[in-house]
């Protein structure tokens, strides 16, 4: 049963990056609010990102079912991840072309 102890690795892992996130977190207290702010709400996607997600569960999943190694379990979840949003982007209506004027550059009379 190797995929237990992979996945007890990733655990251990994904708890490491958690705790190394929340000490980022509180050290980014220190700078300017606008910049402390930023960085916070950054920081606490990444954390969400490795709590629970659909990533996560998906990793955990190769891992048992498909018998990857954790490395191989979080790319191929991530390419899978990365996928359904080209899919979802292409799925949006596009968007309008800036308009440009027609008038502009040397000679113009555009002020």
């Amino acid at each position: 049963m190797r995929w237990r102890a992979e996945k007890a690795r990733f655990a251990a892992a994904l708890a490491r990056s958690q705790k190394q996130i929340r000490k980022l977190k509180q050290k980014s207290a220190a700078l300017p609010a606008a910049a402390a702010e930023e960085l916070g709400i950054l920081l606490e996607a990444h954390l969400q990102m490795l709590t629970g997600s659909r990533v996560v569960r998906g990793v955990e999943r190769r891992i048992a079912e498909d018998r990857l190694n954790a490395e191989a379990a979080v790319q191929a979840e991530i390419t899978r991840v990365a996928g359904d949003f080209r899919g979802a982007r292409r799925q949006l209506p596009s968007r309008p072309a800036p308009r440009t004027s027609a008038r502009s550059g040397p000679g113009s009379s555009a002020a």
